[in-house]
């Protein structure tokens, strides 16, 4: 069984003004600097605002645990410490130089760096919600067929995924249930429309 509180999910794009302005200045960022050309009402319009009217407010209700300007470092951390069932990473996935990679909150790290990174024992969820991270999903089923993953095969829209996990959320609060289970569910639920995939018993 897993609850929101036992969950973390780390932002790598920023979600203030002052977090965006600071990101335009590292040449080593795509998303904000290529993807908006470093236009904050763009980028608040586009991602900020939703955030703020409908999902912060939500997210802190059912304590889920937020990193917001998540860097590397801070990522690697949340494996070695406070158990989490499920590390969720909320970013943008590149190529640079003809490398897969992830652009963290203070520049680009490569697939290669976070699957040698991540401890071969850890037994949680490992949540890629970035665009296109099946290449990630796969490295990391390489070094352990055991590893439980979530990934993206389709480009994501931002404000679209981050309701998507207040949802699964939702659920884990309302129900005896675990990660997997939970990110079935809400899935099907918004492939098919029918709300009684979501039917479970009540706690």
């Amino acid at each position: 069984m897993t609850k929101p509180n036992q969950c973390v999910i780390g932002f790598t794009i920023p979600l203030d003004e002052k977090s965006f302005n600071k990101q335009t200045r590292n040449p080593d960022i795509e998303y904000v600097n290529i993807n908006f050309l470093k236009r904050w009402w763009q980028y608040h319009q586009y991602i900020v605002h939703d955030y703020d009217t409908d999902i912060r407010d939500n997210l802190k209700r059912l304590k889920v645990n937020i990193c917001y300007n998540m860097t590397f470092n801070e990522y690697k951390h949340l494996f070695f410490s406070n158990n989490y069932k499920a590390i969720i990473l909320f970013a943008h996935s590149r190529i640079k130089s003809s490398v897969y990679g992830i652009e963290f909150y203070d520049g680009f790290v490569n697939n290669s760096e976070i699957v040698d990174m991540l401890p071969y024992d850890y037994s949680g969820v490992i949540d890629l919600s970035a665009c296109n991270s099946q290449t990630l999903a796969e490295d990391l089923k390489a070094k352990n067929p055991k590893y439980l993953i979530g990934s993206r095969f389709i480009d994501i829209i931002p404000t679209a995924w981050m309701t998507y996990y207040l949802l699964l959320f939702n659920y884990l609060d309302e129900n005896e249930a675990d990660y997997s289970e939970a990110y079935e569910k809400v899935s099907r639920f918004l492939i098919t429309g029918k709300t009684d995939v979501l039917e479970k018993e009540k706690k």
